[in-house]
């Protein structure tokens, strides 16, 4: 009996290596709602199977919108996002792929820097770490395809009228949505 188990072949569990999947993306973004337009633009790596990094940014290409002081001041009528980069965890929903056409779906969570102008004072630049959450969807055939997808940034900015009026810490938090199209190229 010994000498059997000493002859037997050794059984391994092993799985095939997942083959690398780094997508560069590069489009056009919505940034508070339809008060800025820019560009984005990033790379997005696989870690695991259903994990995966996207590290990237945007640009403001617009002039920031005139703000004219409301009666009711919130941090949202003063602060404008223009830019800022951000480093977001992706976790796919998993599913098969078929023939043909793949797509995927990415829930993300991560941080960010974003600069903000500031109306209060003449729109003066803003710098503030954020968090920020979105939905990825991307479609794809062979190495090209489209990514559209949703982020909302969650930030504390300090303008010059919360200094002004005494604002309390909690009247200061930005939240700041923005949407993009883009292009994928996978390799």
């Amino acid at each position: 009996m010994i000498s059997l188990l000493l002859l037997s072949a050794s059984a391994d569990a092993a799985r095939m290596p997942l083959e690398p999947q780094n997508r560069l993306h590069l489009g056009l973004a919505a940034m508070d709602g339809t008060e800025s337009y820019g560009l984005t633009f990033g790379m997005d790596s696989r870690l695991t199977r259903f994990v995966s990094i996207d590290i990237g940014g945007f640009l403001s290409a617009t002039d920031s919108p005139v703000l004219t002081p409301p009666e009711n001041d919130t941090i949202e009528d003063w602060i404008t996002m223009r830019h800022g980069i951000w480093f977001a965890p992706g976790l796919r929903i998993p599913h098969r792929y078929g023939e043909g056409l793949t797509w995927d779906v990415f829930l993300r969570g991560g941080f960010a820097t974003v600069w903000s102008e500031d109306a209060s004072a003449d729109y003066d630049s803003l710098f503030d770490v954020a968090m920020l959450g979105g939905l990825d969807f991307m479609i794809r055939k062979d190495k090209l395809g489209l990514r559209a997808s949703g982020k909302g940034f969650f930030y504390k900015a300090s303008p010059y009228v919360a200094w002004q009026q005494k604002w309390e810490a909690s009247e200061r938090f930005v939240f700041a949505p923005q949407v993009s199209l883009e292009a994928i190229y996978q390799f």
